[in-house]
């Protein structure tokens, strides 16, 4: 997945030590048959709304930042983001310019995620992210509207690193050395979302 640079990378962890749910699948009737397992990392941990942890809210102007990766100049404010078992959902607020001064609509970026295990040494909950971009929209939401010369692509696939601690969101530090699958190992020191 493609994270836009000021939409600040987003999103979600897994724990290492998580349980893996266990599925069952039974060959031939009866259920007398052998049964092939099917493991599922469980995301139980990472799922559910997570607010950025630089406080960038509607109304906390501060914050705004320049979003213009797409075309068009304007400003950003980063509201929660939404995380579920197979998607994440970012949303951001887009102003007439880098002071955030006039609201213009809501940018919104749809993704599918592929959980499994990660490790980093001392970190207990730790996932590896398959992030697939599945798409965008873009809403005028009771504003002005607005509009992207260059939207983003769809289909565009990142691998990262999550971990949580607590309430704490942790996201795979940029320029990471990669491992052999292609996934960061390293995190960044601060949490980039909180509960």
């Amino acid at each position: 997945m493609e994270l836009p640079v000021k939409f600040k990378q987003s999103i979600l962890s897994l724990a290492v030590s998580a349980p893996l749910v266990l599925t069952l699948s039974a060959c031939g009737g009866g259920g007398s048959g052998p049964s092939n397992a099917v493991l599922r990392f469980d995301s139980t941990e990472f799922q559910g709304t997570w607010n950025r942890n630089d406080q960038t809210t509607a109304g906390t102007l501060s914050n705004c930042f320049s979003f213009d990766n797409y075309g068009g100049t304007y400003g950003g404010l980063n509201r929660p983001s939404v995380i579920t078992d197979s998607t994440i959902t970012d949303q951001m607020e887009v102003y007439s310019d880098n002071t955030c001064s006039s609201y213009r609509g809501l940018f919104t970026r749809t993704y599918s995620v592929v959980w499994s295990p990660g490790a980093i040494a001392g970190k207990t909950h730790v996932a590896k992210a398959l992030i697939t971009s599945t798409g965008f929209s873009i809403s005028a939401d009771g504003a002005a509207g607005f509009s992207l010369s260059n939207p983003p692509a769809s289909a565009v696939v990142s691998k990262v690193l999550f971990d949580v601690e607590g309430p704490l969101l942790y996201f795979s530090a940029t320029g990471s050395p990669l491992d052999a699958d292609g996934y960061p190992t390293a995190l960044q020191k601060s949490a980039l979302y909180t509960r």
